[in-house]
């Protein structure tokens, strides 16, 4: 796996194409967990013209952050996991046309499962030799089949990098495995509890946290599970509905609140984007800011108070809205106090 990797101009139709499409390198084996295959791209050569992007790691997907490696820059990520592409710039250095770097490649597991870590190695190795050999043959594509299986490799790229967008491979394996013992016992409940709930522990842990997070996988995890959870309420809740003017009026004017507030603040600011530093703090007073405190928590815990009001619901799912309100509450005193790492270390450093 540890090769001399150089880099070219970019081609019409060939499978080198993929390097210039964000992509994951052996997508099957991003779910491995608790190990992890890291890439060091080192570079031998100077270079000023050809930039690697990781558009996970930063606020747009479409411009991220360039690293441009010349002679003895070195750069390790997570090969398996981590969306990657290169681009090339029309500079190209004429004393130097091509891009040279070494990758080198380390294994990382707990010391205490050597064997489960290996395994890894050995499947990242074997998928590693099976795609040189399919590159190698789409290299050049001179014939029909072979210009079929580039861009038929170029498509499957595609597909990786949309899962890996705006799903998660981690996220996808773990909804459909719970999806499948929900429906081999038969209990929805297994399903509706698993996923309900997750997207506030991301929140709760990422407002904590706030060190080297790589925001666009956060947004990602976040927004998935927030759409499933409200996707969940939404059809529960027109499954048992039956006409209550209260409910639905709390429900409209909760959920309503939360949007427009959403709609004030902009994605960024609703997803910690102050507080992760990605963007500058600004006071927004337009309403419902400046009028009620904390209006998108407020709004949704409306909205939730209205879908408990619902009595077949209510009767069927008696937890299901409390909890969600209870982790709203936890969260909102979160905010309110500013409990994160940084505030915890400075008090136990004044005590």
């Amino acid at each position: 796996m540890n090769e001399i990797y150089v880099t070219g101009q970019k081609k019409e139709l060939t499978s080198d194409n993929v390097f210039y499409l964000a992509h994951v390198d052996a997508p099957f084996l991003s779910v491995y967990p608790f190990a992890a295959v890291f890439r060091c791209m080192v570079a031998v050569n100077p270079n000023d013209w050809v930039h690697t992007h990781f558009p996970m790691r930063g606020v747009t997907f479409e411009d991220p952050e360039p690293y441009t490696l010349t002679t003895g820059d070195i750069l390790a990520f997570d090969y398996l996991r981590e969306l990657h592409y290169i681009t090339s710039t029309s500079n190209q250095n004429e004393e130097h046309p091509l891009r040279i770097n070494l990758k080198l490649h380390y294994l990382v597991y707990p010391t205490w499962l050597p064997t489960y870590g290996k395994i890894l190695g050995q499947l990242a190795n074997w998928y590693n030799m099976l795609g040189r050999k399919t590159f190698l043959m789409t290299l050049t594509p001179d014939t029909v089949s072979a210009k079929i299986s580039a861009a038929s490799l170029l498509a499957w790229t595609k597909i990786v990098e949309f899962t890996h967008r705006f799903i998660g491979a981690t996220n996808l394996v773990y909804t459909l495995l719970l999806a499948g013992i929900a429906f081999l016992l038969k209990n929805a409940t297994i399903f509706l509890a698993s996923t309900s709930f997750v997207h506030y522990l991301i929140y709760i842990a990422t407002f904590f946290y706030r060190r080297n997070v790589s925001y666009g996988t956060f947004l990602r995890n976040a927004v998935f599970f927030k759409s499933l959870a409200m996707g969940q309420l939404l059809f529960w809740y027109i499954y048992y509905f039956q006409f209550d003017p209260i409910s639905l009026t709390l429900v409209l004017v909760g959920y309503g609140l939360s949007f427009l507030a959403y709609f004030r603040l902009g994605s960024l600011r609703t997803y910690f984007g102050v507080e992760l530093g990605k963007i500058a703090p600004q006071q927004i007073d337009t309403f419902p800011y400046g009028v009620l405190p904390h209006p998108m928590i407020v709004g949704n815990i409306i909205g939730l108070i209205g879908l408990e009001m619902l009595e077949p619901l209510r009767v069927a799912l008696p937890w299901l809205v409390p909890l969600h309100i209870a982790f709203y509450l936890v969260h909102l005193v979160q905010e309110i106090l500013d409990i994160h790492e940084n505030t915890i270390a400075s008090i136990t450093k004044k005590n």
